[in-house]
């Protein structure tokens, strides 16, 4: 995530289309805690963010780090479905 962090510090406001795929990540509170800080980092960069690969329980613990962090990461199924959306922002 540093690597991630440096490339886009590099680029324009509110520039970034990011998509984010955590499909068989393992969570503990210490990977929230990382999760929390990359996005509250990124927030001045990114445009439009997606993320695929939450189970149902974690939509929910990530929907409080989105409160956390005022912060607005759209949740989808299908990486296919993602990228579209993310095009179109």
């Amino acid at each position: 995530m540093d690597e991630v962090k440096k490339i886009v510090r590099t680029k324009p406001e509110k520039s970034v289309l990011a998509l984010t795929n955590v499909f068989e990540t393992e969570y503990d509170k210490d990977v929230i805690k990382t999760m929390h800080e990359f996005v509250s980092h990124n927030e001045p960069y990114v445009k439009a963010s997606a993320l695929i690969g939450l189970n149902s329980y974690y939509q929910i613990i990530f929907k409080g780090i989105l409160t956390l962090t005022g912060r607005e990461i759209n949740t989808f199924d299908d990486e296919q479905e993602a990228l579209e959306w993310l095009v179109k922002q």
